[in-house]
């Protein structure tokens, strides 16, 4: 029987926990390495926290087929996390979107999503051209935070927080699977491999109180418009994002530089204050659309960076790519939480095709030896204790 072999996975966002616990389970001695001072931070612990089925994506059908394939193996891995008792609204607005209700309504019937026009108090109605119910769901981000880590620990994954994942540690592994959403291009760089072109955009998501629209979900598309969604699981708080308005900063390059004035609310997944918020510009639109937010609140921003594919504003695409960037070294693209676990089982194909040989192993390392006799290496000296840059 061949030996396992070692697998540094570097991000502990969703995409990095998924393939982690995928890569663990089938037989990969893994290390996650998370810059942070924990997991499901970044990216993963300030978004809308919506699991896109595809009503989202009208202009990529690709995209849409994507996620409403991926919903099942998501919830497979994380049905704790995942509340399905809102109501979900989708409103196609009645001037300057990019789709009407005839093409959204067609883009619906070919991925297969179920919809059902409806008429509700909360939403304008001479501002949507068409409303309708969706079946969909959201994530309760401390419940997959609780669940990933409890996973963690039972597949063996060896998660080693405020780690920054500099070629002094990962030289020792077989193989690094790159998870780190923009970080990926940092390391690409550090390990002297050319780095891709990105769109980078530093996002703001507005955290409410004293919404009035009760425990609905709602998303107005497709264009400069707003989604309004309840923040976890009986909170009584919203999260509001706007596309033209919460977009703090957007470049295209093959590196990310957070903007100075950025930089320290990025580093926290809870709400803060945000330098010179959008939030008033983000009710504007949102007003439009929603009746109940006259005496919303705002109690802070959550601040994140999202990663995307330059030059597709045509179809707003969002794949999900693995890909090889040396004989080693692969990574993880992708900004849909849905796809986390198919994007694993990809890691797991591309890794069994590079080693030549089926990697399903069971057992555990002998009781007391702490994995000593694995082929990860020891995680030791400054870098190890969180010394150095986040990427």
């Amino acid at each position: 029987m061949k030996h396992r072999s070692s697998v540094c996975v570097v991000g502990a966002g969703i995409f990095g926990v998924s393939a982690a616990l995928a890569l663990a389970r089938d037989g990969w001695w893994v290390d996650l390495l998370e810059c942070s001072s924990d997991i499901l931070t970044g990216a993963s612990g300030c978004n809308i926290f919506r699991l896109h089925r595809g009503y989202h994506y009208p202009r990529s059908l690709a995209t849409a087929v994507e996620c409403r394939d991926a919903e099942r193996s998501f919830r497979a891995e994380y049905d704790e996390a995942v509340i399905d008792d809102s109501q979900h609204l989708y409103a196609i607005a009645a001037e300057n979107s990019l789709v009407d209700g005839a093409q959204f309504l067609a883009h619906c019937a070919a991925a297969a999503l179920p919809v059902e026009p409806v008429d509700h108090p909360i939403v304008r109605r001479s501002a949507a051209e068409l409303l309708v119910s969706a079946k969909e769901s959201r994530i309760d981000p401390n419940r997959l935070a609780a669940a990933a880590r409890a996973k963690l620990r039972a597949a063996g994954v060896r998660v080693r927080t405020a780690t920054p994942a500099h070629p002094s540690v990962t030289a020792g592994y077989d193989f690094v699977v790159l998870a780190a959403n923009h970080g990926n291009n940092a390391v690409l760089t550090q390990l002297g491999i050319p780095a891709p072109r990105r769109q980078f955009e530093v996002c703001e998501v507005a955290v409410l109180e004293d919404v009035e629209i009760g425990d609905i979900d709602i998303v107005v598309i497709d264009g400069p418009f707003v989604s309004l969604s309840p923040y976890g699981r009986s909170t009584g708080r919203f999260l509001l994002y706007d596309v033209e308005h919460s977009v703090r900063y957007r470049a295209v390059s093959t590196a990310f530089e957070p903007p100075e004035e950025f930089s320290a609310a990025l580093v926290s997944s809870k709400p803060a204050p945000v330098p010179e918020s959008t939030v008033g510009e983000m009710l504007d639109t949102a007003s439009r659309f929603v009746r109940g937010l006259q005496h919303a609140h705002h109690v802070g921003s959550l601040l994140s960076v999202r990663t995307v594919l330059p030059d597709v504003d045509r179809t707003d695409e969002r794949p999900t790519i693995v890909e090889w960037h040396n004989e080693t070294t692969l990574s993880i693209f992708s900004g849909k939480i849905v796809t986390a676990m198919t994007a694993g089982q990809a890691v797991i194909g591309a890794l069994r095709s590079r080693t030549g040989f089926p990697t399903t192993i069971t057992g555990s390392p002998p009781e007391g030896r702490e994995r000593a006799s694995d082929r990860r290496p020891p995680l030791t000296g400054a870098v190890a204790r969180g010394r150095g840059p986040c990427s």
